[in-house]
């Protein structure tokens, strides 16, 4: 198992969540 991985996964969707919510 990759948690590392995953952490990097889930730092990817809070950008790109944030990118979204200064649109």
């Amino acid at each position: 198992m990759a948690q590392e991985d995953d952490l990097r996964a889930l730092g990817k969707v809070m950008d790109f969540m944030r990118g979204i919510s200064v649109i």
